[in-house]
């Protein structure tokens, strides 16, 4: 039975940065690159990419930062 993170493998369209309200999913590695996916409330799969191991893509920190800074 496939999974959902393995769906959204199959089925994902690239982040463009205009994305919002996303629901992170999960994270797939290959060929040394994580693969973060994430779902929209219309049931779209995104996904975004990084080198294995290093830190989350420039965007996603930009909203992790904006949302500490409102608390």
């Amino acid at each position: 039975m496939e999974t959902e993170l393995e769906k959204a493998w199959e089925e994902a369209y690239s982040l463009r940065g205009g994305e919002t309200r996303l629901e992170y999913i999960g994270t797939i590695t290959k060929n040394k690159r994580d693969y973060l996916f994430y779902r929209d409330p219309e049931g779209n799969y995104w996904y975004d990419s990084k080198p294995e191991g290093k830190e989350n893509p420039q965007w996603m920190r930009r909203k992790q930062n904006k949302k500490y800074r409102k608390a």
